[in-house]
């Protein structure tokens, strides 16, 4: 069974590198930084919708932390026209509703989670909010660094379909990442 898995992981993996190829991420990555570079007002916006259609994502969002506060704001978010999840009305998120998840990128820890049904157990109280709530199926997030402090995230999301994080993928969005991060 394991074997069976591993070989549909591989045959999606090279169809994800396959999609990859033909149409350069690294094009992707060239129009956002003209445009965060620019004089762009919604630079911010068109960058994420850029990667939310390039993904054929469900949302991509930029999120920051409030410690003061204890919570995670939500400073821009692109979501799909097919996107029927809640994560529509929600502006801000508490800590405690996605502990491990602000953990991991607080000590800046890329989350990939190409199945979310496959989240570790310390994970528990955030698969009630990622997993039954927003239907997830995948996610990456990825910490936004400056000063040598996770000062918020970027994240993918995946309600309808799975999706298999390639290296590089995640490698290529790190250079967007740091861009954002400024």
């Amino acid at each position: 069974m394991d074997l069976l898995k591993e070989k549909n992981r591989k045959s999606i993996l090279v169809q994800t590198e396959n999609r990859v190829n033909d149409r350069d991420l690294k094009e992707i990555i060239s129009q956002i930084l003209t445009v965060l570079l620019g004089e762009e007002d919604n630079a911010i916006e068109i960058s994420t919708r850029l990667l939310l259609e390039y993904f054929d994502a469900d949302q991509v969002y930029i999120a920051l932390f409030d410690d003061k506060q204890e919570k995670i704001f939500f400073l821009q978010k692109s979501l799909s026209d097919l996107d029927a999840t809640t994560l529509t009305d929600l502006k801000e998120l508490p800590y405690e509703e996605v502990p491990w998840t602000v953990q991991c990128i607080k000590q800046k820890i890329d989350i990939v989670c190409d199945d979310l049904s496959q989240l570790p157990p310390e994970a528990d109280i955030d698969r009630r909010l990622l997993v039954e709530k927003q239907k997830l199926k995948s996610m990456l997030v990825l910490p936004l660094v400056l000063q040598d402090k996770a000062q918020g995230a970027i994240g993918f999301d995946f309600s309808r379909n799975t999706h298999y994080w390639t290296e590089k993928e995640i490698s290529d969005l790190r250079i967007i990442v740091r861009a954002l991060a400024i």
